[in-house]
């Protein structure tokens, strides 16, 4: 065996020279079997134009033809060859080496769809920082575009305006200790946007979104239908998810809404439109069920920015049949949803005045961060409040409004930080959406800005950096959004010239 191998490796080496020589290949007539057809194959000289430089020993077509011959013709030869059309795929798959994209992608993924499970919080956290460290270690050093480092230089300054404000915290363990999901976010970011490699990359983490958002979806449709009478908190508390606090972090499904249709857009795969579909379906249930106003408009305003950067009649389309998934289960369920939107008082009034008032107190670094929640009460109680502003009772740890509560938290500097954050992420992901030649491209590209939208909507009543799956999420869109930066436009074809 050991020596037929040695000889095909002559053959092999004998071809190769002779098409560099450019000489005929040998009159002696090649053995039998599958090295019959490889020296046939490797034989073959190349009619290459002139000036061109030889890049392989072989075509892949006459390589592809020749291996799809050889195993029909191993079939009637001695055992000895069938053993050695073994070797080479056995030698390849020891030799293999995953590059960096390989672990970015394994590890982002794993974690956004471990982190909503009822896991312990170390594991999915373990295995994001040991697949990042993996893919720096076999990263190769190239150069990144101007644009990708405007973004990056965005998040490293709300960063530094972060460790600021603790400095002039009072309490700066309890900022130091509610501040850890700042880790996951600022992995994520740089193992998307550092060490992604193409569109296909871009895909499997839209897929890893989706699954997060069926799974999460499907158990809440799950708990509503075996537990009818469970009100909304109710129903969240009996699920154990550490994604789902309160009801309205449902919104985490309308934020990954834009993410599933614009996998839906781009794969040509079934298994994975199937399974955008159903994500998109399933979230939109979950959303009615649970009540929430700010996910049902955060879903709404994401998909309809999203496909509206690219057609205005397609993102109208989306947005009726998005409302008329969300209208039908709230319809069966009896409108409790539809029943929310009515005027009336609203204690997010109160939380947000507190909010400017400790933004007085410390204007340029704030309070610190995650502050809010200890200085509620104080702040809330010596409020005065015309009789139409309803104060809230319960003890209230976010200020329903992500910009005022950096305000509050993290001053004028880390307010214009986060600010400075969104609106170059927003600015970059419209270019590739209007620039790109490739569809898929855009495509992609306007689901994270789709995504970025919701989060941004919904910021405006609801979320808060306190929660997990907000900073994950916020993070993980703004990697995508660089990767699609630093991706090359694709060279335009040349015009076919009629003869």
């Amino acid at each position: 065996m050991w020596a037929m191998i040695e000889k095909l490796r002559i053959i092999r080496g004998s071809c190769t020279r002779r098409m560099l020589h450019g000489s005929a290949p040998s009159a002696t007539a090649p053995p039998d079997g599958a090295l019959a057809i490889a020296a046939r194959v490797l034989t073959r000289p190349l009619a290459l134009p002139p000036g061109a430089a030889l890049t392989t020993s072989c075509r892949a077509s006459e390589f592809e033809e020749g291996y799809r011959r050889s195993r029909i013709e191993s079939r009637m030869s001695p055992p000895s060859l069938r053993v050695y059309s073994v070797l080479p795929t056995a030698r390849t798959l020891i030799s293999y080496r995953p590059d960096s994209a390989t672990f970015a992608v394994i590890g982002a993924s794993s974690y956004l769809i471990l982190f909503a499970l009822p896991l312990a919080a170390d594991v999915p956290l373990l295995g994001l920082a040991v697949c990042t460290a993996l893919a720096v270690l076999v990263a190769d050093r190239g150069e990144t575009p101007p644009r990708a480092r405007r973004l990056a230089g965005a998040v490293a300054l709300f960063f530094v305006s972060i460790g600021l404000s603790l400095l002039v915290a009072d309490d700066v363990q309890r900022g130091v200790v509610l501040s850890r999901p700042l880790v996951p976010g600022a992995l994520l970011f740089v193992v998307i946007a550092g060490h992604f490699r193409d569109l296909d990359d871009t895909r499997r983490l839209y897929a890893a979104f989706a699954v997060t958002a069926l799974a999460v979806g499907a158990a809440v449709l799950a708990e509503a239908w075996r537990h009818p009478a469970l009100d909304p908190s109710a129903l969240v508390a009996s699920l154990g998810s550490p994604a789902l606090v309160v009801p309205n972090d449902v919104a985490l499904l309308a934020v990954a809404a834009p993410l599933a249709w614009a996998l839906l857009q781009s794969t040509r795969r079934y298994g994975t439109a199937l399974l955008a579909g159903t994500s998109l379906l399933v979230s939109a249930g979950a959303i009615a069920v649970l009540q929430s106003r700010v996910a049902a408009l955060a879903m709404i305003s994401g998909i309809a920015c999203s496909v509206a950067a690219r057609s205005w009649r397609r993102a109208a389309v989306a947005v009726v049949s998005v409302a008329a998934v969300v209208l039908t289960v709230d319809a069966v369920r009896g409108l409790p949803l539809l029943h929310k939107f009515a005027p009336g008082a609203n204690p997010r009034i109160a939380l947000w005045i507190a909010a400017l008032a400790m933004f007085r107190d410390a204007p340029w670094l704030g309070q610190g961060p995650h502050a809010f929640g200890a200085l509620q009460d104080a702040y809330a109680g010596a409020l005065v409040l015309p009789p139409w502003i309803p104060l809230d009772e319960r003890a209230v740890p976010w200020a329903h409004n992500l910009y005022l509560e950096t305000l509050a938290e993290q001053g004028i500097v880390g307010f214009l930080a986060l600010g400075v954050m969104l609106a170059t992420a927003v600015r970059l992901a419209y270019a590739v959406v209007a620039k790109a030649r490739d569809r898929d491209a855009r495509v992609l590209a306007a689901g994270a800005l789709g995504s970025l939208v919701a989060v941004a909507t919904a910021g405006l009543v609801e979320l808060s950096f306190i929660r997990e799956w907000v900073v994950v999420v916020t993070f993980t869109l703004l990697g995508i959004i660089s990767h699609h930066t630093a991706l090359p436009l694709p060279a335009p074809q040349p015009l076919e010239v009629p003869s």
